[in-house]
């Protein structure tokens, strides 16, 4: 399915006012003359930097190259550290090692592990930001935006803070809105986080996002908006799994207009489809409920459960 890069059918949120994109899901980031390197290319995707290029460096700037390239995130942090325990404030060695050790996070399965990286990676970040008028100032507050959002709801705040400020600089990291949106969300500023995640479904069209803009759309209460965008994206979606989503949420937009007939064929057509649906059957109860069949929705409560025995709310129903 091809999505037009402004989609008039689209509903948009109450006074969200647009962004510069950025220019497609991959980022091409040039750093000239930087600590003696006179060009250092960083090609930037969804999950890693994937090409490291470096002309005209030597010595230990120039063995790192190849670690980059590899993706061997834990020896470039070995290397950078050396450096640093030298020169603490070797702007090549703080960029890197804050780099790497975000990225090496994003892969690491031990939660300890992952948060310990993290952590490095704030601090290499942070000393980066406080060399004098650091020419790359953007990307590196993109960069600890991202590790902020990763370290948990108790850093949102610190998420926004950054990421906010990458764009005052005019960078337009390949993620931001989405990020943006998210840590919005954390701090339940909705409004926020809706205009967020409008931007980043124009910029890159993932299908993914539709369901992330619906429930944002609930969360903040714009629930004409989630029904225009729930009901585009419950046909017109490309994968079957997403499709289904949508259509919960149809189902749940509906019940919030109180629409509980339509409300409840949405969501018996999620269940006939998806038998492992939990919160299809809990949603399913709601509206039962609500049309004060009461027995029908505590087998409901009871289905959720059957399929997912730690569902809160449905155990939160089932034991009022």
């Amino acid at each position: 399915m091809a999505f037009p890069h402004n989609r008039s059918t689209r509903p948009r949120s109450k006074g969200f006012r647009s962004r510069q994109s950025s220019k497609g899901a991959v980022l091409l980031i040039i750093l000239a003359g930087f600590v003696g390197i006179s060009a250092v290319a960083l090609l930037v995707t969804r999950g890693a930097p994937v090409s490291f290029a470096a002309t005209d460096a030597s010595g230990e700037a120039r063995d790192l190259a190849p670690l980059w390239e590899e993706g061997r995130y834990d020896a470039l942090i070995e290397q950078t550290e050396r450096i640093l325990a030298r020169e603490p404030m070797d702007a090549y060695a703080l960029l890197f090692n804050g780099l790497s050790n975000y990225y090496a996070s994003l892969s690491e399965q031990d939660g300890e592990q992952s948060k310990h990286y993290l952590e490095r990676a704030r601090t290499s970040l942070r000393r980066a930001l406080v060399l004098p008028e650091h020419p790359y100032q953007g990307h590196l507050e993109y960069v600890l935006g991202m590790t902020y959002y990763h370290m948990g709801t108790a850093y949102a705040a610190y998420a926004v803070d950054y990421l906010e400020r990458s764009l005052s600089t005019g960078f337009v990291g390949p993620e931001v809105h989405e990020y943006l949106g998210l840590a919005y969300a954390e701090l339940e500023q909705y409004e926020q986080s809706v205009g967020h995640f409008e931007q980043a479904l124009d910029d890159s069209g993932r299908e993914a996002l539709y369901i992330t803009l619906i429930r944002s759309y609930l969360d903040a209460d714009y629930t004409e908006e989630a029904l225009e965008t729930a009901r585009f994206a419950a046909e017109a979606l490309d994968d079957e799994y997403l499709r289904a989503e949508a259509k919960l949420l149809l189902g749940r937009t509906y019940l919030e207009l109180d629409r509980l007939a339509e409300a409840q064929e949405e969501l018996e057509s999620v269940t006939e489809q998806d038998l492992e649906s939990a919160d299809a059957h809990y949603w399913l109860g709601q509206v039962f409920s609500r049309m004060e069949d009461h027995v029908r929705a505590r087998a409901e409560w009871r289905n959720a459960i059957s399929i997912e025995p730690n569902h809160a709310e449905a155990l939160k129903q089932l034991d009022g």
